[in-house]
């Protein structure tokens, strides 16, 4: 029997060992360099192969994206990226032991530990009663019933009735859940045969009215994600926008121009504090054909929330736009919008923070590569320097590979080969700093005030910030802790989920089971949680 043919079984029997870690194509290639069916071979072959998935395992824990870190596309989240997310950079709460969440958590090993998602414990042992309490403060808008029928769907376990509320009200939120008698099937209309002349002659349909209905189908949905696109960013029930958005004839600018009439009609003074005049001006540097009044509406309603605040500017300044076109207005070059030079965004970034907890908190900087970590001053070095170690990693690892097949021939092989391993997880914990440092500047730009916007930010440094965070607030409320919580509450930012795999976004579940988890009174927001205070 050929070789090849005795290693068979063997390359079979390796590539279902591997993969979940390792690409079919890559095992088999380096098993084919050993002669399998003699035990040397086979444990030289695994323990390469072993080496490589370790150097997987560390780079999935980094939460790498080769593009780049989360957050360079208006309005999408990447938790179907950043699931597998691992390691976290800070000890909590965990099981029966409890610590001080309001301290800073101790930067751990990012290769060596593997992050788990956390989970709510503090109840297991609470009666059935206590866990109903505590889920109807969290959710203050869910009727008793569907909080209890939720318990009991659940088998009394807290994190999984907290998960199943969780989904029902981004189901209600986005308008994807029916109550009552709405709930059953809506029957269509018939529609109504047109009599006229020439009864006698078949007409075979047309293209259209074959193709109608998928169409119908295609619009409808577009029309619902627009609707819940606005609703969200307005932080309004969908019912409440749905109403306005089909009166302007489905448009989203007039839909968002209407609602800040509505909102500048009802309520003419609005909050003009420091913060908002800053937002303010930097939505009027960028969107200038838009009054002044309307973009004050806009960072009032998106309680400066800075996404949300430029997608609302976005969709009036094309409402504008489109009023001078329709007047015949000659469009002026000047007019063409420019981006901002980068030291007016440095200074628009610091200029608020010595009142925002984002800038106080602990950035995880790996002890082992401060040079590395330190260097990103801003979020476009921190995501070059993340791309680079992950680059130089990949290279150790493939060297670390070369070298210890050649290690049968020479001992010198096996000794570059330990060498380049070593490397190759050196990068991936500089790698995983970077990455982090990346996700911290990253939510300092788009956060404001009182409140942490974790869009674009992987599922664990997005927890291990909010935690952060939250402990930093809490210290800076001063000697009367629980009065000033009440009057200026941390709301932190996690998105419905919308472009998340199933509509269901990781991030939002993992932020609050460990705000939970740590002790802060939590109450469920759209697409936000308040802290108010300690339970």
């Amino acid at each position: 029997m050929a070789p090849f043919e005795r290693n068979e079984p063997f390359i079979a029997e390796l590539v279902e060992s591997f993969r979940a870690l390792l690409d079919e194509s890559v095992v088999t290639a380096i098993a084919s360099d050993y002669e399998l069916y003699q035990k040397s071979g086979f444990a030289a072959a695994t323990e390469v192969l072993q080496s490589l998935s370790q150097d997987v395992v560390a780079e999935e824990n980094s939460g790498f994206n080769p593009t780049g870190v989360a957050g360079f596309k208006d309005g999408e989240s990447q938790d179907t990226q950043t699931a597998t997310s691992a390691t976290s950079n800070s000890q909590h709460v965990s099981g029966g032991q409890e610590t001080n969440s309001t301290s800073s958590g101790s930067t751990s090993d990012p290769v060596d530990v593997t992050w788990v998602a956390p989970r709510v414990t503090s109840f297991n042992n609470d009666t059935i009663a206590d866990k109903f309490l505590q889920l109807h403060a969290m959710f203050p808008e869910m009727k008793e019933f569907d909080v209890k029928y939720a318990l009991k769907k659940c088998n009394n376990d807290f994190q999984s009735a907290l998960d199943h509320l969780l989904n029902m009200q981004y189901l209600e939120e986005t308008g994807q859940q029916t109550r009552g008698i709405d709930g059953f099937a809506q029957l269509e209309e018939p529609r109504k045969q047109r009599k006229g002349k020439g009864k006698g002659r078949k007409r075979e349909p047309s293209e259209d009215t074959k193709s109608s209905v998928p169409a119908e189908l295609i619009q409808e949905a577009k029309e619902q994600a627009d609707i819940g696109y606005i609703a969200e960013r307005f932080n309004l029930t969908f019912d409440a926008v749905s109403e306005t958005y089909y009166g302007n004839d489905c448009s989203s600018p007039a839909t968002v121009v209407a609602l800040l009439d509505q909102r500048l009609s009802q309520d003419p003074g609005l909050v003009d504090d420091a913060t908002t005049q800053e937002a303010v001006g930097l939505l009027f540097r960028k969107y200038k054909q838009v009054p002044e009044k309307y973009l004050r509406a806009i960072v009032n309603a998106t309680s400066s929330i800075k996404p949300f605040s430029d997608n609302l500017a976005q969709l009036v300044s094309k409402k504008f736009a489109r009023t001078k076109r329709n007047k015949g207005q000659k469009i002026m070059l000047d007019g063409v919008l420019t981006p901002l030079a980068q030291d007016e965004l440095a200074g628009s970034t610091t200029s608020n923070g010595s009142n925002s907890p984002t800038r106080s908190a602990h950035r995880p900087l790996s002890s082992s590569t401060p040079a590395t970590a330190a260097a990103a001053s801003n979020f476009a070095e921190a995501v070059k320097i993340s791309q680079a170690l992950h680059q130089a990693r990949r290279e150790a690892s493939a060297s670390a590979a070369q070298m210890q097949r050649k290690g049968g021939s020479h001992g010198l092989y096996r000794q570059a080969a330990g060498y380049y391993t070593a490397q190759a997880r050196e990068h991936a914990r500089s790698a995983k700093a970077a990455t982090s440092t990346a996700a911290d500047l990253l939510v300092d730009e788009q956060s404001h005030g009182c409140s942490i916007d974790l869009h674009g930010v992987s599922v664990q440094d997005g927890t291990r910030i909010a935690r952060q965070r939250a402990a930093a607030w809490w210290q800076q409320l001063g000697e009367y802790k629980a009065q000033e919580a009440k009057t200026r509450p941390l709301v932190v930012i996690t998105g419905l989920g919308r472009h998340s795999a199933g509509g269901v976004s990781q991030l939002r579940r993992a932020v609050a089971a460990a705000l939970i988890q740590d002790g802060w009174k939590v109450e469920v927001g759209t697409g936000n949680f308040t802290i108010s205070g300690r339970r």
